[in-house]
Protein backbone atom coordinates (compact mmCIF):
# COMPACT_ATOMS: atom_id res chain seq x y z
CA UNK A 1 0.00 0.00 0.00
CA UNK A 2 2.82 2.39 0.84
CA UNK A 3 4.41 1.80 -2.58
CA UNK A 4 1.06 2.47 -4.29
CA UNK A 5 0.65 5.76 -2.38
CA UNK A 6 4.18 6.86 -3.40
CA UNK A 7 3.44 6.03 -7.04
CA UNK A 8 0.23 8.10 -6.94
CA UNK A 9 2.03 11.04 -5.30
CA UNK A 10 4.80 10.83 -7.88
CA UNK A 11 2.25 10.73 -10.71
CA UNK A 12 0.42 13.79 -9.29
CA UNK A 13 3.71 15.72 -8.94
CA UNK A 14 4.71 14.77 -12.47
CA UNK A 15 1.31 15.88 -13.78
CA UNK A 16 1.63 19.23 -11.99
CA UNK A 17 5.14 19.74 -13.42
CA UNK A 18 3.98 18.95 -16.95
CA UNK A 19 1.04 21.36 -16.53
CA UNK A 20 3.34 24.17 -15.36
CA UNK A 21 5.78 23.55 -18.21
CA UNK A 22 2.93 23.55 -20.75
CA UNK A 23 1.58 26.79 -19.30
CA UNK A 24 4.99 28.49 -19.49
CA UNK A 25 5.58 27.19 -23.02
CA UNK A 26 2.22 28.55 -24.14
CA UNK A 27 3.24 31.98 -22.80
CA UNK A 28 6.08 32.05 -25.27
CA UNK A 29 5.85 32.33 -29.02
CA UNK A 30 8.22 33.28 -31.80
CA UNK A 31 7.70 36.94 -31.00
CA UNK A 32 8.81 36.82 -27.38
CA UNK A 33 11.95 35.10 -26.22
CA UNK A 34 12.68 37.35 -23.24
CA UNK A 35 10.41 35.60 -20.78
CA UNK A 36 6.82 35.30 -19.75
CA UNK A 37 4.75 38.15 -21.08
CA UNK A 38 3.57 40.78 -18.65
CA UNK A 39 -0.13 41.19 -18.18
CA UNK A 40 -1.52 43.24 -21.04
CA UNK A 41 0.48 41.95 -23.98
CA UNK A 42 -0.27 43.07 -27.51
CA UNK A 43 -0.46 41.18 -30.77
CA UNK A 44 1.43 42.54 -33.76
CA UNK A 45 0.85 41.18 -37.24
CA UNK A 46 3.97 41.80 -39.34
CA UNK A 47 3.73 41.62 -43.12
CA UNK A 48 5.40 42.92 -46.24
CA UNK A 49 9.14 43.14 -46.89
CA UNK A 50 10.33 41.27 -43.79
CA UNK A 51 12.08 37.92 -43.65
CA UNK A 52 9.57 36.13 -41.36
CA UNK A 53 6.00 37.37 -41.74
CA UNK A 54 3.58 36.39 -39.01
CA UNK A 55 1.73 37.32 -35.86
CA UNK A 56 3.82 37.92 -32.74
CA UNK A 57 3.03 38.66 -29.11
CA UNK A 58 4.93 41.41 -27.29
CA UNK A 59 4.74 43.42 -24.11
CA UNK A 60 3.15 46.84 -24.59
CA UNK A 61 5.56 49.62 -25.54
CA UNK A 62 7.73 47.63 -27.96
CA UNK A 63 9.31 49.68 -30.74
CA UNK A 64 8.82 49.07 -34.44
CA UNK A 65 12.49 48.15 -34.96
CA UNK A 66 12.21 45.54 -32.18
CA UNK A 67 9.21 44.08 -34.02
CA UNK A 68 11.21 44.00 -37.25
CA UNK A 69 14.06 42.26 -35.39
CA UNK A 70 11.68 39.51 -34.23
CA UNK A 71 10.57 39.13 -37.84
CA UNK A 72 14.17 38.42 -38.89
CA UNK A 73 14.89 41.89 -40.28
CA UNK A 74 13.84 43.43 -43.54
CA UNK A 75 14.37 42.26 -47.09
CA UNK A 76 16.67 44.20 -49.41
CA UNK A 77 13.69 45.72 -51.19
CA UNK A 78 12.11 47.16 -48.02
CA UNK A 79 11.05 50.80 -48.11
CA UNK A 80 11.40 52.20 -44.60
CA UNK A 81 11.42 55.83 -45.70
CA UNK A 82 8.05 56.53 -44.04
CA UNK A 83 8.56 54.22 -41.05
CA UNK A 84 9.54 55.71 -37.72
CA UNK A 85 11.57 52.84 -36.29
CA UNK A 86 11.63 54.19 -32.73
CA UNK A 87 7.82 54.48 -32.53
CA UNK A 88 6.42 52.52 -29.57
CA UNK A 89 3.38 50.27 -29.99
CA UNK A 90 0.84 49.98 -27.15
CA UNK A 91 -2.21 48.41 -28.83
CA UNK A 92 -2.76 45.47 -31.16
CA UNK A 93 -1.18 46.53 -34.42
CA UNK A 94 -0.64 45.52 -38.04
CA UNK A 95 2.87 46.50 -39.10
CA UNK A 96 3.27 46.38 -42.87
CA UNK A 97 6.70 47.08 -44.34
CA UNK A 98 6.19 48.16 -47.96
CA UNK A 99 8.50 47.26 -50.83
CA UNK A 100 10.38 49.87 -52.85
CA UNK A 101 9.12 50.44 -56.36
CA UNK A 102 11.22 48.94 -59.15
CA UNK A 103 13.85 51.41 -60.27
CA UNK A 104 13.71 53.34 -56.99
CA UNK A 105 17.28 54.44 -56.38
CA UNK A 106 16.82 55.71 -52.82
CA UNK A 107 19.33 54.59 -50.23
CA UNK A 108 18.90 51.08 -48.92
CA UNK A 109 17.15 51.01 -45.57
CA UNK A 110 17.63 47.29 -45.02
CA UNK A 111 18.05 46.71 -41.32
CA UNK A 112 21.16 44.75 -40.47
CA UNK A 113 21.59 42.94 -37.17
CA UNK A 114 24.86 42.25 -35.41
CA UNK A 115 26.37 38.80 -35.68
CA UNK A 116 25.17 38.00 -32.16
CA UNK A 117 21.66 39.06 -33.17
CA UNK A 118 21.14 41.36 -30.21
CA UNK A 119 20.68 44.72 -31.90
CA UNK A 120 20.43 46.33 -35.27
CA UNK A 121 23.29 48.24 -36.86
CA UNK A 122 23.00 51.30 -39.00
CA UNK A 123 25.50 51.58 -41.86
CA UNK A 124 26.44 55.25 -41.59
CA UNK A 125 27.80 55.18 -45.14
CA UNK A 126 24.46 54.09 -46.65
CA UNK A 127 21.70 55.15 -44.26
CA UNK A 128 19.45 58.02 -45.21
CA UNK A 129 18.72 60.93 -42.88
CA UNK A 130 15.47 59.42 -41.59
CA UNK A 131 17.26 56.27 -40.46
CA UNK A 132 20.21 58.20 -38.98
CA UNK A 133 17.81 60.42 -37.01
CA UNK A 134 16.47 57.28 -35.31
CA UNK A 135 19.79 56.68 -33.55
CA UNK A 136 19.95 57.67 -29.89
CA UNK A 137 21.13 61.27 -29.56
CA UNK A 138 20.95 61.96 -33.31
CA UNK A 139 18.09 64.16 -34.38
CA UNK A 140 17.08 65.56 -37.75
CA UNK A 141 19.70 68.33 -37.65
CA UNK A 142 22.62 66.06 -36.86
CA UNK A 143 21.43 63.47 -39.39
CA UNK A 144 21.56 66.21 -42.05
CA UNK A 145 25.09 67.07 -40.95
CA UNK A 146 26.15 63.42 -41.27
CA UNK A 147 24.72 63.27 -44.82
CA UNK A 148 26.43 66.57 -45.72
CA UNK A 149 29.73 65.31 -44.30
CA UNK A 150 29.50 62.16 -46.46
CA UNK A 151 28.72 64.29 -49.51
CA UNK A 152 31.75 66.52 -48.88
CA UNK A 153 34.37 64.04 -47.62
CA UNK A 154 33.16 60.68 -48.90
CA UNK A 155 32.48 57.53 -46.93
CA UNK A 156 33.48 57.05 -43.31
CA UNK A 157 36.47 54.71 -43.06
CA UNK A 158 35.91 53.82 -39.39
CA UNK A 159 33.03 54.25 -36.96
CA UNK A 160 35.13 56.76 -35.03
CA UNK A 161 35.24 59.06 -38.08
CA UNK A 162 31.69 60.12 -37.21
CA UNK A 163 33.30 62.20 -34.44
CA UNK A 164 34.45 64.56 -37.22
CA UNK A 165 30.85 65.59 -37.82
CA UNK A 166 30.05 68.85 -36.06
CA UNK A 167 27.59 68.19 -33.24
CA UNK A 168 28.75 64.63 -32.49
CA UNK A 169 30.92 64.44 -29.43
CA UNK A 170 32.24 61.57 -27.37
CA UNK A 171 29.01 61.27 -25.32
CA UNK A 172 26.87 60.86 -28.43
CA UNK A 173 29.44 58.53 -30.01
CA UNK A 174 29.42 56.31 -26.90
CA UNK A 175 25.60 56.06 -27.16
CA UNK A 176 25.66 54.97 -30.80
CA UNK A 177 28.97 53.15 -31.32
CA UNK A 178 27.45 49.69 -30.77
CA UNK A 179 24.62 50.46 -33.18
CA UNK A 180 26.58 51.77 -36.17
CA UNK A 181 28.81 50.26 -38.81
CA UNK A 182 30.72 51.46 -41.86
CA UNK A 183 30.17 48.14 -43.62
CA UNK A 184 32.52 45.20 -43.96
CA UNK A 185 32.91 44.84 -40.19
CA UNK A 186 32.39 41.56 -38.39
Amino acid sequence: MNLKRKAICLAVILLICVSVICHIASSFNRGNCKGVLKEGYITVKISGAVKERGTYKFNKGISIYECIYKAGGTNKNADLSATKLTQKIYNDYHLHIPKRNKGDMTASREIEFSSDGIYMKCNINKADEIFLAGLSGIGDKTASKIAAYRQTYGQFQTKEDILNVKGIGIKTYNKIKDYITVGGEH
